[in-house]
């Protein structure tokens, strides 16, 4: 714990790039409780939330992004609506 401290006071941009992806995981989490629609889709699809949350693992572990392809991706507009139930 000591040494990723000690990286944070001495990079601020990697404390920058964990605070976003802490973001992202919570914005994960979030859909995941919230959003009835995708949790049922998720199991028709895949069985399982456990199985989706490995495959989710895998890709932002392993797979390198196309930068042309992802400044595509974030260049479209989308809204997520989550449902009062």
């Amino acid at each position: 714990m000591a040494e990723l401290l000690d990286l944070f006071q001495k990079n601020n941009s990697a404390a920058k790039c964990f605070y976003l992806l802490m973001q992202i995981g919570h914005i994960f989490n979030q859909l995941m409780a919230k959003g009835s629609l995708l949790r049922e889709r998720i199991r028709e699809e895949m069985g399982s939330l456990k199985v989706f949350a490995q495959k989710m693992w895998a890709v932002l572990t392993e797979v390198l992004v196309d930068p042309v392809r992802l400044a595509q991706a974030l260049a479209q507009r989308i809204q997520i609506r989550f449902d009062s139930g």
